[in-house]
């Protein structure tokens, strides 16, 4: 995004406030669909929307809105989910075995803090602990594993943690894309991990095969790749799937 904006591109990151603090609202989907009409109406044009993971979800959902749906094109998601609801019992599901890896220490760590962060006093975190929380959450990609492990050992560990689904997986269904994408006018690209363990790529395929059946081919394209681990990019010795993604890239301009 910054090498776009120092090249001329006029760039707005959305603060989507919900889903910042572990939460997933329409008041979000309303952000976003705010940002493209004023965006839209100051450039004069269309607004491309560029989203990761469950962000991707609710960009998909936003894009579905016939009010906004004309405004934009095109839609680049990384690691989308199709069904939000469904996301959030496969994680559950996950961390009831222990981590073993880095990475499966960093998802659990990321996991049981947004699920706290909406009532920390329901967990019983004292106001220097609430403290800690929101620091290293503001911050999680820059964070260290061992910073991570440190404060879920420190204050996490033991309590307990895990969401409330009785009464939740309606709400987030609400704001999931599935059974919405027919409203959706601009071309979709989409880029994936293969071993994502957050979102599974099965999950991009499911919208695909929604839109596929809604609109014609051609207009949306999913590209499974280990050049991008859940939402962040990294090196990958296959030059085959960077050609794969100059080409998708490369129909943005046709």
């Amino acid at each position: 995004m910054r090498a776009l904006a120092a090249s001329g591109v006029k760039i707005a990151a959305v603060h989507l406030p919900q889903i910042c603090s572990g939460r997933f609202s329409e008041d979000d989907i309303t952000a976003i669909k705010d940002a493209v009409a004023a965006l839209g109406k100051d450039a004069g044009g269309k607004v491309g929307v560029v989203a990761f993971s469950v962000g991707g979800s609710l960009a998909l959902s936003a894009a579905a809105d016939p009010a906004i749906a004309d405004k934009i094109d095109p839609l680049i998601l990384f690691g989308p989910a199709y069904d939000i609801a469904e996301i959030q019992k496969q994680v559950i599901e996950r961390f009831k075995t222990p981590p073993r890896t880095d990475l499966d220490w960093d998802d659990l760590v990321w996991f049981e803090m947004i699920t706290v962060y909406p009532q920390p006093e329901a967990f019983g975190l004292s106001a220097k602990e609430r403290g800690e929380l929101n620091e290293l959450l503001a911050g999680y990609c820059n964070k260290s594993v061992a910073k991570k492990k440190d404060f879920y050992n420190r204050v996490l560990k033991g309590r307990d943690i895990k969401p409330d689904l009785s009464g939740n997986e309606a709400s987030l269904r609400k704001v999931s894309p599935a059974g919405k994408l027919a409203g959706v006018t601009s071309r979709v690209f989409i880029i994936h991990d293969p071993a994502d363990t957050m979102v599974a790529p099965e999950q991009s395929e499911k919208i695909m095969a929604e839109l596929n059946s809604k609109r014609p081919a051609g207009r949306q394209e999913l590209l499974v790749t280990p050049l991008v681990s859940h939402v962040n990019a990294h090196a990958s010795w296959r030059v085959l799937d960077f050609f794969q993604i100059c080409g998708m890239m490369g129909e943005l301009y046709r």
